[in-house]
């Protein structure tokens, strides 16, 4: 019996440490605030905070691939700059989230084919150690 309590007080408190993480405060009061419209509510944010649920999102489990459609929204410049602190934090799930990200605005044709190349997701997943098999299978959709 004192194992399963011993068991339980160690979950709950591994889901209290997150749940006080800024970031993932920051995501689920977001997610609770746009109504159902993360694209439409996202669009109205600062980059600062763009960001701040960005990486929210990727940390709660499983991570929320909801904001990928409000991501794909973003200027290029944005992506720009998510793409520089995905690769400061080391991230394999955000680079995975960025690259489906670029997949849809290239579909919806807001992206061309130089603007994807300049953004370097190749050298985004070897440096955040991604799957390699996954990322060029991600790289394949962008053309």
């Amino acid at each position: 019996m004192s194992v399963f309590l011993v068991l339980a007080v160690a979950i709950l408190n591994v889901g209290c440490v997150h749940s006080r993480d800024p970031e993932i405060q920051a995501f689920l009061r977001f997610q609770k605030e746009s109504g159902g419209d993360l694209a439409g509510a996202y669009e109205n944010l600062s980059d600062k905070k763009k960001m701040e649920i960005f990486f929210g999102a990727m940390k709660i489990h499983p991570p929320s691939g909801s904001i990928g459609t409000a991501v794909s929204k973003q200027s290029v410049s944005f992506l720009y700059a998510l793409r520089d602190e995905i690769e400061r934090r080391e991230g394999f799930v955000e680079a995975y989230a960025l690259n489906n990200a670029v997949i849809e605005k290239r579909r919806r044709g807001e992206m061309t084919m130089g603007e994807v190349e300049s953004l370097k997701l190749r050298e985004l997943c070897s440096v955040t150690r991604a799957d390699q098999n996954v990322c060029a299978a991600q790289m394949e959709l962008m053309r």
